[in-house]
């Protein structure tokens, strides 16, 4: 971005299903909350947490770290989604940064995490002592699991980009 090569857009940066409320009876999607957070940014960030948040077999704070895994079905689903409704606008280099995304903000969260557990959990709200250091962790697993992955998930999207004919090639 600071060198030009991937644009600043209005994002939502936080976005994951959270944030987003659902028709009761169509479960379709209504509305987009938690608007505070929006500002220039870049795609491949609400991209890469929203599989963060979304292909994740566990809770965020679950602590036994063998339920912790990245479906990658269910990536395939969201990144069909996403990029059936907006990968025309995004640039290819963007799209050939897409498998990376999730695999940064996992990371930069499993450490914000941990900072704050070891600064005395300030800024994220807690329920229990050590929540966050458990929230740290499972962020940690579930990177280590989308690395092991890497090779899938960028078969995965290859495989979209071919089928929605984005020019795009995944390396």
């Amino acid at each position: 971005m600071e060198e030009g090569r991937i644009p600043t857009r209005i994002c939502h940066n936080d976005c994951n299903l959270n944030n987003i409320l659902f028709d009761e009876n169509t479960h379709l999607p209504v509305a987009i909350i938690d608007l505070d957070t929006v500002m220039p940014s870049s795609p491949l960030y609400d991209f890469g947490d929203s599989m963060r948040i979304g292909t994740n077999t566990a809770k965020d704070d679950e602590k036994d770290l063998r339920k912790v895994a990245c479906d990658t079905q269910l990536y395939e689903a969201y990144a069909g989604g996403y990029l059936e409704a907006c990968g025309e606008i995004l640039t290819k280099e963007e799209l050939e940064l897409l498998p990376y995304s999730a695999l940064i903000i996992t990371a930069e969260d499993g450490i914000r995490f941990l900072t704050d557990h070891i600064n005395g959990d300030t800024y994220y709200k807690i329920e229990y002592e050590g929540q966050n250091l458990d929230r740290a962790r499972t962020q940690l697993k579930l990177l280590e699991d989308m690395e092991n992955k890497l090779p899938e998930i960028k078969n995965i999207l290859q495989k979209i980009y071919d089928n929605q004919g984005l020019n795009a090639k995944v390396s």
